[in-house]
This record gives C-alpha cells, structure tokens and sequence, in this order.
C-alpha cells in the first residue's frame, strides 16, 4: 500500500535546490519484515544512504530493468543478422535510429 501525503521532504531552505535536483515528496510504504531488514543492512553497512534512497535504487533498477527489455525487443524485431560485424551493426543502427527511439518511446 502507498500512501501519499501531500508536503515536500527535505530542507527547503534556500540553496536547496542547488543541492538535490528533485525535490522529493513524501508517502508511506508497507513491505514485508525481511525487505524492511535487508534495507536496514544496507544503510549501516553504507551502500544506501537511507530507507528512502534503497527504495529510489530499487525503482531505478525496475526502470532500467524495462528500458532495457524494450531495447532487446526492438533488436529482436531487426532485420539484421546478430552475426553482423560491428560496422554492418553501425550503419544499421545509423539508418534505423528514428525508428529504434519511436519504439523505445
């Protein structure tokens, strides 16, 4: 389940934009015990810097994780032979590009 509570989190003094891009807004997030643990481990150990930036790392990876099957299906779609040499995949890529970001789109 989530929450989401209007309000913006964070410092809004001046100069705050300078130093976070995004301004970040705040919701609640139930997750199972053994996730709550894991995310814990990773801020002590240092590896994130809070709940909230192990939760963004997660999300980010979902997206990328996305972004990246919608890349693999365009090429699957291809015409061009996976054994091309690097400068066939080039000029495909160079002739195909328009359509390539249309269907990542």
């Amino acid at each position: 389940m989530i929450e989401y509570r209007s309000g913006i989190v964070g410092d809004m003094s001046a100069g705050a934009e300078k130093r976070s891009p995004e301004a970040a807004i705040q919701i609640t997030v139930r997750i199972p015990p053994d996730l709550l643990a894991f995310a814990d481990q990773l801020v002590e150990s240092g590896e994130a810097r809070s709940r909230a930036d192990v939760m963004a790392q997660g999300i980010r990876c979902i997206r990328r994780r996305q972004q990246q099957d919608q890349e693999i299906a365009v090429l699957r779609a291809s015409t061009l032979d996976p054994d091309a040499e690097e400068g066939d995949w080039a000029i495909w890529a160079t002739r195909n590009a328009a359509q390539i970001w249309a269907d990542l789109d």
